[in-house]
């Protein structure tokens, strides 16, 4: 028969209990400070061995406190007092002030490092899941009038990462590096996922949930930059575009391709803006969402022949444009300028490129001009942005006609004269 295994083991005066679990192995418990611990062995006199081990270490233990000096123990129950609220005990406390007064060379610096410390951060909170800063994140820039197909975008983008990291907090350089070089995608694009991780980050500090006085983490993964493919329209395929363009879509096309304003700045400006008399557009900071800097850009002879019909037209040049929500009137807008887009690129058989009215604008503007300070200014740049972006070499005749496009009406053969502020 097996042995007969006592359900208390009494050693050196203290009683612990034993259980016969399951899978034949044998426990006990005993409280150790303010926590409570399990020893779990297989053969019964080992746990016998570590009961005895355990029995002696407390009866030594309080054999030490009782021969404490009553200034001893009124010292030992101060402390143990103090740290309660914090729930360190006096030996958890005495390590950490022995490993904190090693690494600043004086357990006297220690108040001074922790008011530096709070100093340098007044308000950081407990960082919420990051499913909920983006969702923060969002709103936060739908107030501030963002449009529509970035916020789709961040949003999808930032949902994915948020399902992949739940906790920003903590997250290591390393961590979001991983998970850039799993997406499945080009150089560009892991640029814009890495771009928009680092608007989540940031916000995440501004709302003190991450510190500070640190770069992020996502900060400090450098860009793969790929480079800027700069792709323009020849005049005669600015040509074909524009005269095939349906008459909504028009005024679109010729102040991108002839004034370099961005499609989302078109779709927030007014009639109002565009100063026939003085022949020039201004576009408001409201307006330069993106850049938050106010401009003017001169209009040539030829834009303001295309957009003649509309002298005298008031109000938003696309209507809804002031509906900063990703509601029915911004997805109509855009839904249609898509549409739009695509039967222009199907009626010509030119090949439809995002930036390349934009992209024209300042490569032919810069041929003609020859100033990149000048450039940078009417589109709304740094003068580096137009050098790396716009710089794509034409010829002053290449630009002459490109800005020679003109309504049918209007007469082909008129070549402009750079425009000069004056």
């Amino acid at each position: 028969m097996p042995p007969r295994i006592p359900k208390t083991l009494r050693i050196h005066g203290l009683d612990f209990k034993v259980w016969h679990l399951g899978d034949g192995s044998y426990s006990f418990d005993f409280k150790d400070g303010g926590r409570r611990r399990v020893v779990n062995r297989k053969d019964f006199d080992k746990l016998r061995k570590e009961a005895e081990r355990i029995a002696l270490a407390i009866v030594n233990a309080d054999t030490a406190a009782m021969d404490m000096s009553a200034g001893e123990r009124r010292i030992y129950i101060a402390a143990r007092d103090a740290l309660a609220p914090a729930g360190i005990t006096v030996d958890a406390a005495a390590g950490i002030v022995a490993e904190a007064a090693g690494i600043l060379g004086s357990p006297h610096e220690l108040i001074a490092a922790a008011r530096y410390y709070l100093a340098r951060n007044p308000r950081r909170t407990v960082a919420p899941p990051t499913a909920q800063i983006v969702a923060e994140l969002i709103a936060h820039l739908t107030d501030k009038g963002r449009s529509a197909k970035y916020l789709v975008a961040l949003r999808r983008d930032m949902s994915s990462f948020a399902t992949a990291h739940p906790k920003l907090d903590g997250l290591d350089e390393q961590a979001i590096a991983g998970y850039l070089r799993a997406l499945k995608a080009g150089p560009r694009r892991r640029d814009n996922v890495r771009d928009a991780i680092v608007t989540l980050c940031r916000f995440a500090r501004s709302r003190h949930y991450l510190p500070d006085d640190q770069r992020t983490a996502a900060e400090k993964i450098e860009r793969i930059n790929p480079g800027v493919e700069v792709e323009t329209w020849s005049p005669h395929e600015l040509a074909l575009l524009i005269e095939h363009v349906s008459d909504r879509w028009r005024p679109w096309l010729a102040i991108g391709a002839f004034a370099g304003l961005r499609t989302s700045e078109i779709f927030r400006l007014e009639w109002r803006a565009v100063k026939w008399e003085q022949r020039v557009i201004s576009v408001s900071s409201k307006v330069a969402k993106k850049v938050r800097v106010s401009r003017i850009v001169p209009m040539s002879d030829n834009l303001l022949a295309w957009l003649a019909p509309w002298r005298d037209a008031v109000g938003p040049i696309y209507p809804n444009r002031e509906t900063h929500r990703i509601g029915p009137a911004w997805t109509t807008l855009e839904h249609h300028h898509g549409d739009e887009i695509r039967r222009l690129a199907k009626l010509t058989g030119i090949r439809w490129s995002e930036n390349a009215l934009r992209h024209s604008f300042g490569s032919y503007r810069l041929a003609l001009v020859k100033n990149i300070a000048q450039v940078a200014m009417e589109m709304g740049n740094s003068p580096e942005k137009v050098r790396e972006h716009y710089h794509d070499p034409k010829s002053e005749d290449e630009a002459k006609a490109y800005f020679s496009v003109q309504p049918p009406e209007a007469g082909a053969n008129i070549l402009p004269l750079p425009l000069e502020f004056r």
